[in-house]
């Protein structure tokens, strides 16, 4: 009977070593993702300074500006100068495929900006109103933390590299920055 307080302390201490100190109810132990599986952040968009092309660059009406910041564009967007700004929508390749990379652009009087970005984003309308699979991930989204280009108006527009040479497409959207 003296080792009764000896045996509950063992018999404590095992028993706690063997759960762990955990709850029977605990919830598991989240699992570290796989360095191969964790991707990296994607570099902020930003505006460059950017020369219009001086001789002819091939021209397709195979784009669109879906939503500027959140809403669909009307013919003219006025954006404040210093906010954020946010464009979407798809861009193709005059063969009715993904062209992968590409720029949108901003042209003004004075200045124009490009802005370099990839497509990627899903897009089964185009793809049903085109009849081209080839557009299946042909949408676009571009988030830019600040408009810090200078005041002006500006013709928005895509450049991409197409088969034989650089290709354009009106975006039919003009952007005021006040």
């Amino acid at each position: 009977m003296k080792n009764i307080p000896t045996m509950l302390a063992i018999t404590a201490t095992f028993a706690l070593t063997a759960c762990n100190d955990k709850p029977l109810n605990a919830p598991p132990a989240e699992v570290a993702a796989e360095p191969s599986a964790v991707k990296p952040p994607v570099p902020a968009a930003k505006f460059e300074k950017w020369q219009t092309p001086q001789t002819a660059v091939p021209q397709t009406e195979l784009c669109a500006i879906d939503v500027i910041n959140g809403a669909p564009p009307t013919p003219t967007v006025i954006v404040a100068a210093n906010k954020p700004l946010s464009v979407a929508g798809w861009v193709s390749s005059e063969n009715l495929t993904n062209p992968g990379d590409f720029g949108l652009t901003f042209e003004g009087r004075a200045n124009s900006f490009i802005v370099n970005s990839k497509t990627g984003i899903e897009r089964p309308d185009v793809v049903e109103g085109y009849k081209a699979p080839g557009l299946k991930s042909a949408g676009f989204a571009i988030d830019l933390a600040t408009v810090d280009i200078p005041a002006g108006e500006y013709k928005l527009g895509f450049i991409h590299q197409g088969a034989l040479s650089a290709v354009t497409c009106a975006g039919r959207v003009s952007l005021t920055v006040q």
